[in-house]
């Protein structure tokens, strides 16, 4: 039990050291468009932030990177992932149009699938 709580802990203070950091990595990202790394920096600020449950912000965060870098080789993913966390965030009409027009976009994506599933039991 001692050793539960243990890896408890540290996963904790790992995952509330993260924030911070993802903060700043979509602030310079959002600050710096023309940075070569900007847009990986955002979109990655955001796949952390949905990993520890931020939907709300992630999909605000996936919404700018498809708006400040839409020819990023992970804007395609970052559609899709912005429909997810709409979903997880409860936010179901939004997470609907999310989904359709990722699937209008990207047709033959590897998520499509994924998706028309999500649509579906949604």
């Amino acid at each position: 039990m001692k050793k539960f709580l243990l890896i408890f802990a540290i996963l904790l203070v790992v995952v509330f050291s993260t924030l911070p950091g993802t903060q700043f990595m979509y602030d310079y990202g959002t600050r710096h468009p023309r940075d070569k790394m900007s847009a990986t920096l955002v979109y990655t600020a955001a796949r952390i932030r949905m990993n520890v449950g931020s939907y709300q912000v992630a999909a605000a965060w996936f919404r700018t990177a498809i708006g400040l870098f839409p020819y990023h080789g992970k804007a395609d993913e970052a559609a899709y992932w912005l429909a997810f966390c709409h979903e997880k965030a409860k936010n179901y009409h939004e997470a609907e149009s999310a989904y359709k027009r990722f699937i209008e976009t990207y047709p033959q994506h590897r998520f499509v699938k994924k998706a028309k599933k999500r649509l579906v039991t949604m």
